[in-house]
């Protein structure tokens, strides 16, 4: 659900839910400053805190993984191309700045990585920031002349805190 909380200019997102066949389940919420309930509002706004919660079945993300990895690499398919989505994944871990992201967090999401697609779990992530995170900050990486390199990423995450946590196995 969505809702604007007060005379503020704060979009707050609750319950936001996508259930999956056999048991994947994506779970969100958000707080979004400088936004207001339309179209052309939204982007306006930066993401000051984020929750989000995967549960993984252990079934779904490999044909994610694959067409990303074939993406990253041209004619990569099956393994190949899941292996070139994880270490995509890994080196975008190891670029955030550690101020942003303790090392508890970042070897949790590569334990997460690490498991996936087949990798059966939840994992929980949850990002704050007084200043947030907006199209402004999106569109400045996008620019950026390595984007996924520690100095966009450390632009990207000043001041935002994050947190991450891996639990393998099957989630209830």
């Amino acid at each position: 659900s969505l809702k604007r909380e007060g005379a503020g200019d704060r979009l707050l997102v609750e319950r936001g839910r996508l259930g999956l066949s056999g048991g994947s389940e994506l779970v969100l919420r958000a707080e979004v400053a400088g936004a207001e309930l339309s179209a052309a509002s939204v982007l306006t706004g930066r993401v000051t805190k984020l929750y989000l919660e995967w549960k993984n079945d252990g079934r779904v993300l490999r044909p994610a993984m694959e067409a990303v990895g074939a993406g990253l690499e041209p004619g990569a398919t099956g393994t190949k191309a899941v292996l070139a989505a994880r270490e995509a994944l890994s080196g975008l871990v190891d670029a955030v700045p550690q101020d942003s992201l303790p090392d508890e967090s970042a070897k949790a999401l590569t334990a997460f990585i690490a498991a996936l697609p087949q990798g059966r779990g939840r994992l929980v992530l949850m990002a704050g920031s007084e200043s947030g995170i907006g199209a402004a900050q999106l569109g400045m990486l996008a620019l950026a002349k390595d984007p996924k390199g520690p100095e966009a990423l450390a632009r990207l995450f000043a001041g935002v805190d994050v947190a991450a946590d891996w639990q393998p196995g099957i989630a209830p």
